[in-house]
């Protein structure tokens, strides 16, 4: 025969529970915690590149479209017909790049989530030390709070990550067959070429710019 329910019982059984709950709760709290740093540094890590792309493109692009307009004042007759026709709808598209460029704010976004995930991995590594430890259940509760707190301002000091980011903070078995690693792999792939695609404009952009400014010096 079992052993019969009764107050005691309960209670004793809700205070193992609890404790087994606090127990298991830091080291899913540290794993949760640096999912979330990874897929933050990833995204950094996107905006910043991003960031510095586009600001080569916008410098290379500003150079050439002033340079024509140099060379067209010393030389009325350099530029004329449609090439005089290129070399303005260049300057527009420079003008309008700059502006949207100007409102994505890269450099910003990416300062925010740094500091975003450096809060965050902190928090992440103190739940690791803190798992490894000896506490008493008040203590342990306490800690548990703060780390949440301090998870909580990493969240909000910048915008979210994306599922790309996600995606491509993922560890991927090029060995296994499971069909979770499957779909891991190819999201990560499209994670991969989406950003490649989206990096290549500011890319195209200042190939297109070198040329054009090295077709004009060559043709001088």
């Amino acid at each position: 025969m079992g052993t019969p329910a009764t107050p005691s019982n309960a209670r004793r059984d809700g205070m193992e529970q609890e404790q087994e709950d606090l127990d298991g709760y830091l080291p899913k709290f540290a794993r949760r915690s640096y999912t979330t740093f990874v897929c933050r540094a990833r995204a950094a890590q996107r905006l910043a590149t991003r960031g510095m792309l586009w600001s080569v493109a916008l410098a290379v692009s500003s150079t050439s479209t002033v340079a024509v307009s140099v060379v067209s004042l010393a030389d009325t007759g350099y530029m004329h017909g449609k090439a005089a026709l290129v070399a303005c709808l260049f300057s527009i598209l420079t003008l309008v790049l700059s502006l949207i460029v100007s409102l994505f704010n890269y450099g910003g976004r990416a300062r925010d989530m740094f500091h975003s995930y450096r809060t965050i991995q902190r928090a992440s590594v103190k739940a690791e030390v803190l798992a490894l430890c000896c506490l008493g259940d008040e203590e342990k509760q306490r800690l548990i709070a703060e780390l949440d707190a301090d998870y909580q301002l990493g969240l909000d000091q910048s915008e979210n990550h994306t599922t790309n980011d996600f995606a491509r903070s993922q560890k991927i078995d090029a060995q296994s067959e499971d069909a979770r690693q499957k779909q891991l792999k190819s999201a990560r792939r499209w994670a991969i070429a989406k950003q490649g695609a989206v990096d290549a404009i500011p890319v195209a952009v200042t190939l297109a710019s070198a040329f054009f400014l090295g077709w004009m010096f060559l043709s001088l």
